[in-house]
């Protein structure tokens, strides 16, 4: 049979649905015929009645009733006791293991999410970030600008504020800060040590440079111990707003002269530009006496300034700024005394043999000029006689000479000392001339022999 209301299928003799409770009609069983007792149909309808009374639409599906068998009539027949209507099923036995599973995570995650939310908000409550307090200015002029850093004073009153130890609430309390010693002070005298930093570059700037600022910063001590978090983390700056300057090379505007010989040379600048600045600002070589060939010396524009001093005066004075301060040089050009006769030749000397033989004319004239004539005078070579860097030198000359009536060769020598030959060996000079000897030769090897003392006491060397 199948339920009269909603169809769900029942077994056979049904009264109620066990799907949704409606009653159903159900053909009665006729009794066995017994005179002497009612019915048992009668009774079942009686007990029926009563139970379809106090059934209600909103109550769950009630067991399934066996059709009643005839039974044998008795004297007092009972009324049947009313069928309990099942529980309804816990709404948690609905819920699968996997939701279970899936709950107990999510819980997890919002504990765990809480957790951090408070650290999170705590830290938050206690930490100072130096960045919002930093600041970098920049000023001068392009290319020789300064950066200064300054730490606001309200960044230690913050700490304070933001710190938490144990003597705070009694500090507080006692009125220990006064006009004289702040709460800022103390705690800049308190973390101060544990906490510094500086710019990379402060000097020298142009616009557009890049400049850092780094901090070294005991952050676990000062949390430890003041419960405050300082975060510091290296910060960059672009430089800009440096005013535009003009600048001239001082080193242009010079020509350098050396003089001298190797070992006592001596080395001059002269300014061949005539610039206002140097009125005011000098040159100094770091030396300048007792020089020798390939030495180097340091030529310095500015010597009794500081080098930012400098680039600010200039700057400020006179609109430009030098773009070196300093510059080397190599000693070159310094002769050296002669130490052997193969360096002198007819072409370096030439200017000491000119003088040379104008001497000896002279001398002629005045010794001898009345009863001789000298037709002509000749270099011949020279003769170098070194003593460990002290050095003689002779030039040697043939004389021809007349009596009138006869021409004959005679030898003569001038003196020289520290003679100096320059460093491309192009010329010659002397220190010190001593002038033609008194003494004609007949011969080479006459005055050669005249000559022969040096040997014997010096390192000597002939050309002729």
């Amino acid at each position: 049979m199948f339920c009269e209301n909603c169809g769900t299928k029942l077994e056979d003799g049904t009264l109620f649905c066990t799907n949704c409770g409606a009653k159903q009609d159900v053909p009665e069983v006729a009794p066995e015929f017994t005179p002497e007792e009612p019915a048992a149909s009668e009774v079942v309808s009686e007990v029926a009645s009563e139970v379809s009374a106090e059934v209600t639409p909103e109550v769950a599906p009630q067991p399934a009733v066996a059709p009643q068998p005839v039974v044998t009539p008795q004297p007092t027949v009972a009324p049947q006791p009313q069928v309990a209507a099942p529980k309804k099923p816990s709404f948690f036995k609905k819920i699968p293991t996997w939701g279970y599973i899936v709950g107990g995570i999510v819980l997890v995650a919002l504990i765990v999410g809480a957790c951090f939310l408070f650290k999170f908000v705590n830290e938050k409550r206690h930490t100072v970030n130096v960045a919002d307090y930093l600041t970098v200015e920049f000023e001068g002029y392009d290319t020789v600008g300064k950066a200064t850093v300054e730490l606001d004073e309200e960044f230690w009153e913050v700490v304070y504020e933001k710190a938490s130890f144990k003597d705070k609430s009694r500090y507080e309390k006692e009125d220990y800060f006064t006009s004289y010693f702040t709460e800022a002070e103390y705690m800049e005298s308190e973390i101060g040590p544990w906490f510094s930093y500086e710019i990379d570059k402060s000097s020298k700037l142009s616009n557009g440079d890049e400049v850092k600022v780094e901090y070294k910063v005991k952050a676990e001590k000062i949390k430890k111990k003041y419960g405050v978090i300082i975060k510091a983390e290296t910060q960059k700056f672009t430089v800009d707003g440096l005013k535009e300057c003009d600048t001239f090379d001082p080193f242009e505007d010079i020509e350098i002269k050396y003089t001298g010989v190797s070992g006592n040379g001596e080395v001059e600048y002269e300014i061949v530009n005539d610039r206002d600045v140097y009125d005011d600002v000098t040159f100094s070589f770091d030396e300048d006496y007792y020089l020798e060939e390939g030495d180097e010396i340091t030529l310095t524009f500015g010597p009794y300034y500081d080098e930012d001093e400098l680039l600010e005066y200039c700057a400020e004075n006179y609109g430009c700024i030098p773009t070196a301060t300093e510059k080397k040089y190599t000693v070159e050009g310094l002769g050296s005394y002669v130490k052997d006769a193969n360096e002198i030749n007819e072409t370096n000397a030439a200017d000491m043999i000119s003088e040379a033989t104008e001497n000896i004319k002279e001398d002629f004239e005045d010794s001898v000029g009345d009863k001789y004539t000298l037709e002509n005078v000749e270099y011949i070579g020279a003769m170098v006689a070194d003593d460990d860097g002290y050095a003689e030198t002779f030039f040697a000359f043939k004389l021809t000479v007349s009596n009138g009536s006869k021409t004959v060769d005679a030898y003569v020598y001038n003196q020289y000392y520290k003679v100096v030959i320059s460093a491309d060996k192009a010329t010659c000079s002397y220190e010190y001339d001593e002038g033609p000897s008194y003494s004609i030769y007949e011969s080479v090897d006459e005055l050669k022999d005249s000559l022969s003392y040096y040997d014997r006491y010096y390192d000597t060397t002939y050309t002729f």
